[in-house]
């Protein structure tokens, strides 16, 4: 028997459980540099406080979360993230075991040292930049960019929070399937505008909701759906669930399509009065808060 099988059978059940544990749902910076070591990372000694760093803000920021989401989806593959913000996703996912990350956003700013936390709900300074990210960790990469030109490149591609803002959904689409390998998948988490919620503007919750304010009612209760007076110019309205499930179905076969329901609070809002004002809306549709969805590239696209 080899020293390794003796190592590992000296090791107690529970103390491989506790490490499977830790590999499955890291929770620290340790875990995720345990898990980037794993994965076959190259790592120099001198580098260890830096990824620890690294480590410890993604954990402290949240950034975490979504890569956890999406890690069977993306081990061993080469992933964009369009979309990706100021976030430190890129060094979660290589922890996680992808192959190669690669971030893209129009407003990118590789020098600066501020990052948006998703545990605070707001933006905070740290130690380091996504150049320094970039530089540190091999595989992690990052443009600046509101459209992507290659094709063929990745694997996967992650949209989060992204499809609710496209000035031009079907073009992005399309460059997003040209992007992907045969096989290829996306990963998409739509934030609906038709929620209660949608507008992403105060109020944010009934709670919060005073209706002496003058902005909150301009807002509150699906009013950013069918407004009160209709501006003079034209505006494009964000995709509705239905429009967006054409639209992804035109390039890729979708596997997996969830509505996430709005908080419980949100029901009693649509009361008759609210209603009669929401023609052409179900309410499947403005109770619904998210749309998490994986798709696979066609063969041959359908526009």
């Amino acid at each position: 028997m080899s020293d390794a099988s003796e190592s590992a059978n000296q090791i107690a059940p529970a103390d491989l459980a506790a490490l499977a544990l830790r590999m499955r749902q890291p929770a620290d910076a340790a875990a995720l540099l345990f898990n980037y070591v794993f994965h076959g990372a190259s790592l120099k000694p001198r580098h260890v406080p830096s990824l620890t760093r690294i480590f410890e803000q993604v954990i402290a920021l949240g950034h975490v979360a979504m890569p956890l989401q999406v890690r069977a989806l993306c081990h061993g593959k080469d992933v964009l993230d369009f979309g990706c913000g100021a976030t430190l996703y890129g060094p979660a996912l290589r922890a996680l075991g992808a192959n190669t990350y690669t971030g893209v956003d129009q407003a990118l700013d590789m020098k600066r040292k501020k990052f948006r936390s998703r545990l605070q709900k707001k933006t905070v300074d740290l130690p380091f930049s996504l150049a320094d990210v970039a530089h540190m960790m091999p595989g992690v990469s990052y443009i600046r960019a509101n459209a992507v030109n290659s094709r063929e490149a990745w694997d996967v591609v992650i949209m989060q929070s992204v499809t609710h803002l496209l000035e031009n959904p079907a073009a992005t689409m399309a460059q997003i399937s040209r992007a992907l390998r045969p096989g290829g998948q996306v990963w998409i988490l739509h934030e609906n505008y038709y929620a209660w919620g949608g507008h992403q503007k105060e109020p944010r919750s009934p709670a919060a909701f005073d209706p002496a304010n003058a902005d909150h009612m301009k807002f509150a209760d699906w009013r950013h759906v069918v407004p009160d007076q209709r501006p003079a110019e034209p505006v494009v309205m964000p995709l509705r669930l239905p429009q967006l499930r054409e639209l992804v179905s035109a390039h890729f076969e979708i596997g997996k399509w969830e509505e996430v329901p709005d908080r419980s609070v949100i029901r009693p809002r649509l009361t008759p009065e609210v209603r009669a004002r929401l023609a052409g809306y179900a309410d499947q549709e403005l109770l619904t808060k998210q749309v998490v969805l994986t798709a696979r590239k066609r063969s041959v696209d359908f526009d």
